[in-house]
C-alpha cells in the first residue's frame, strides 16, 4: 500500500471517531498529549503528525510541510587531450533528483609546440625533435628524426649574401689600405676575417646586406692561425651557420667574396684535399676559384653551412686555395677588446714592413728571400728583401763593379751594413755599424772593418758613408712611392733627411 492510500484512510477513520466522539468538547476542555509522526516527510511528500486527548481520547492530526533537497554537488572535470570532461552539476542526495544537469565538454586532442632539438642535425648526422603538448596538465610528447636540407646553387648564395660582407681597411693617413671579406657569426654584430686583413689597419669598414658599419673593435685575433673576431655595433643581423664536422674529398663547396673589389663574387669548386698541413696549419684545399679580396672570406657546404674561411692561394695554379677550418674558432682566446688603432700600435715599424713584404711579395722567391725590386737610377739596381728563415730584412744596392747591402733589424738603434769592390787594380770589403738616432747625410762612418789596400781606405770609407746614404733614400722613396704606413723616423733616423 502506497503512502497516499494509507493517508486516505487514515483520515476517514479519524472522521468517523470524531462523530463519535463529538459529545466530549461539550462536556470538557481537552488535554492533549505530545504530537506523534505518522509519517515521515521527505523532499516529494508531505509527512502526517498525530495527538490525542488524554481524557476522551479525541484525535487531532496535522501535515508535516515537505523538506527541502539534500544539494550534492557533481565536480567538474577537466577535459584531457584524450577523454572528454563535465561541467559541474547538482543533485539531491535523499531522492536523487537532478538539480543542475551536468554536461559534456568534449576531448580537444594534442597541442604540439614548435619542437625542440633532442639532437641537432648537421651536415654528417640525423637530428631529433621533441614535440611537446602544449595542453597544461598533459605531459604527452613524441619525437621524430629530421635531416638538415640541401640547398641549390642559387638559394646558397641567396642566404649567404645577407651575412657575409666586403671590408676596406685604411691606413694612418686616410689612405685605403686593404680590401677582403668577413662575414657575421652572431646576430649582436660578430665578424670573423682572418688577421692578415686588418694587420696593419687604422681604420676599417664593412658592407654588409648594402649597409655600411664602422669596424669599433677587435675581440679576438691569432697571427699564427691568422684569424681575427671584430665588433660592430649593430642587432639581428643574419648570422652564418657554422658546421666544424671533417670536409671530405669531392665534396660541393662555395666560395663568396670581393675578389679584387667585386662584391659577392660567387664560386663553385670542390674539396681538392681534406687536411692541408702548411707551415703547422691545417687547411681545406679546393678549387673554387678565389683572388685577392677573398680573404677573410666563408667555403660553405651544400647544406649552407660555413666550414672554412679563405686564406691564401698559390698563383699562377690550377686554383689550388686554402681555407682555415672553421674550428680554429675554438681556440681563439678572448680577451678586453681593443680598437683598431690600439692593435695598430702593437705592430713594430719593422713588423709593419715585414708583414707589407710577405702580403705583396709572397710568391717571388731568391735565394730563401722575398724580394721587391725597385730601379730608382739607370746605372744602379735597388731592392728591399726579407729572409723568410731569420725574418731579417735587407736593402741591396748594384752596379757593375760593387754590392752594398744595409741590415735592417727589429731594433730602431744600430744598424749593420756591407760593402765589397772590385776593380782591375784591388778589390777591398768594409763592413761596420752606424747608430740610426744621430746619422745623417755628412755623417762619417766610424764604427767599421775594412780589408783592402790602406792607401784606399779613407775614400772606401767616403764611399760606404754615401752608399748608406743613398740605401736609405732608397728606403724612405719606397715609403712614399707604395704609400707606406711608415717613415725613416719610425725606424730611428731622427736626423736623416731624404733628398731627390
Amino acid at each position: 500500500m502506497n503512502i497516499k492510500k494509507t493517508y486516505l484512510v487514515f483520515v476517514g477513520i479519524l472522521l468517523v471517531f470524531l462523530l463519535f466522539m463529538s459529545s466530549c468538547k461539550k462536556e470538557h476542555e481537552h488535554t492533549f498529549s505530545e504530537w506523534k509522526t505518522l509519517t515521515e516527510a521527505t523532499c516529494t511528500s508531505k509527512g502526517m503528525k498525530a495527538r490525542s486527548c488524554t481524557t476522551c481520547e479525541l484525535l487531532e492530526s496535522e501535515d508535516i510541510e515537505m523538506l527541502e533537497h539534500t544539494i550534492v554537488i557533481d565536480s567538474a572535470i577537466n577535459p584531457t587531450c584524450e577523454e572528454d570532461g563535465m561541467t559541474e552539476g547538482q543533485h539531491c542526495s535523499i531522492c536523487h533528483k537532478i538539480i543542475v544537469e551536468q554536461k559534456v565538454i568534449k576531448a580537444e586532442g594534442h597541442k604540439y609546440d614548435d619542437g625542440e632539438d633532442v639532437i641537432v642535425a648537421s651536415c654528417l648526422q640525423k637530428g631529433e625533435k621533441k614535440y611537446s603538448c602544449t595542453n597544461p596538465n598533459c605531459d604527452y610528447y613524441y619525437t621524430e628524426e629530421y635531416t638538415i636540407p640541401t640547398f641549390s646553387a642559387t638559394e646558397i648564395y641567396d642566404q649567404s649574401i645577407k651575412y657575409v660582407g666586403e671590408i676596406v681597411t685604411y691606413n694612418r693617413k686616410g689612405e685605403e689600405y686593404t680590401l677582403a671579406t668577413g662575414f657575421v657569426i652572431s646576430s649582436d654584430g660578430k665578424i670573423l676575417t682572418n688577421f692578415h686583413v686588418i694587420d696593419g689597419a687604422y681604420k676599417a669598414y664593412i658592407t654588409i646586406d648594402k649597409k655600411k658599419y664602422e669596424i669599433t673593435s677587435v675581440l679576438a685575433y691569432d697571427e699564427k692561425i691568422d684569424l681575427a673576431v671584430l665588433k660592430i655595433d649593430a642587432e639581428g643581423l643574419t648570422a652564418a651557420t657554422i658546421c666544424k664536422n671533417p670536409m671530405s674529398v669531392g665534396e660541393t663547396i662555395y666560395a663568396i667574396g670581393s675578389s679584387r673589389g667585386m662584391t659577392n663574387t660567387y664560386s663553385q669548386g670542390i674539396v681538392t684535399y681534406f687536411d692541408r698541413v702548411v707551415k703547422g696549419i691545417s687547411y681545406i684545399q679546393h678549387d673554387a676559384s678565389i683572388t685577392n679580396g677573398n680573404s677573410g672570406g666563408p667555403i660553405i657546404n651544400s647544406y649552407g653551412e660555413v666550414v672554412g674561411i679563405n686564406t691564401w692561394g698559390i698563383l699562377d695554379s690550377q686554383n689550388l686555395n686554402f681555407a682555415i677550418f672553421v674550428d680554429e674558432l675554438d681556440n681563439l682566446v678572448y680577451g678586453n677588446p681593443i680598437t683598431l688603432v690600439e692593435l695598430y700600435e702593437r705592430v713594430t715599424p719593422y713588423d709593419y714592413l715585414v708583414n707589407w713584404l710577405k702580403e705583396n711579395y709572397n710568391n717571388t722567391y731568391f735565394d730563401g728571400r722575398v724580394i721587391c725590386y725597385e730601379e730608382v737610377k739607370s746605372s744602379m739596381m735597388y731592392s728591399l728583401s726579407l729572409d723568410l728563415e731569420t725574418n731579417e730584412l735587407y736593402i741591396d744596392v748594384y752596379d757593375s763593379d760593387s754590392y752594398f747591402a744595409l741590415y735592417i733589424s727589429g731594433d730602431p738603434t744600430e744598424y749593420a751594413f756591407y760593402m765589397s769592390y772590385e776593380t782591375i787594380i784591388f778589390e777591398y770589403e768594409i763592413a761596420g755599424i752606424i747608430t740610426a738616432e744621430t746619422f745623417s747625410m755628412n755623417t762619417p762612418v766610424t764604427k767599421y772593418q775594412y780589408s783592402g789596400p790602406k792607401y784606399g781606405e779613407e775614400e772606401i770609407v767616403d764611399i760606404a758613408q754615401k752608399a748608406i746614404c743613398s740605401t736609405l733614400s732608397y728606403l724612405s722613396y719606397l715609403f712614399n712611392e707604395q704609400s707606406l704606413d711608415v717613415t725613416l723616423v719610425d725606424f730611428g733616423f731622427l736626423l736623416f733627411e731624404y733628398k731627390e
